[in-house]
């Protein structure tokens, strides 16, 4: 037996996910999963079978390129991750109070299997003064809000 997730179509081993250097050596069974993506089960730990409890990775940070919006550009915005996705993952963002001088190109962005981030773009509109609202990006039920202002040329 070996403990799997099955997710979007796909199941994935959940023996990739052992640390190494651990004294795991099976993942036998996968009991139950929670809203926050914690995954509960049994497995084999130096020769003996024991409970185990897999934490997901969650969101770490933001970071904007430019550091300051500027209207009529384009801003990046890049959700970090606290380790390596094991699969892939998808991150959702919106935007509010903004709507008339900043769109997202898309309110999904998708973390690659192994990777730690993904982008989002911001098409923002020339303004005659500054313009402020908030960016939300969710992830397993966890969320990042900060505020992003426009600024003219």
């Amino acid at each position: 037996r070996v403990a799997a997730l099955w997710r979007q179509g796909k199941i994935y081993d959940l023996n990739k996910l052992i640390p190494k250097g651990t004294e795991w050596t099976n993942l036998s069974s996968a009991e139950a999963i929670n809203n926050k993506r914690c995954i509960a089960g049994i497995g084999t730990i130096s020769g003996k079978g024991h409970a185990f409890l897999l934490a997901p990775v969650v969101l770490q940070k933001l970071t904007f390129a430019p550091l300051h919006a500027i209207g009529g550009q384009f801003v990046v915005v890049q959700a970090l991750l606290d380790g390596d996705a094991p699969f892939a993952l998808d991150i959702e963002a919106k935007l509010t109070n903004l709507s008339r001088v900043a769109q997202l190109i898309s309110s999904v962005a998708t973390v690659r299997e192994g990777a730690r981030s993904a982008e989002f773009r911001i098409e923002t509109q020339p303004v005659d003064a500054p313009q402020s609202g908030e960016l939300e990006v969710s992830f397993g039920g966890t969320s990042l809000t900060t505020r992003l202002t426009i600024k003219p040329r």
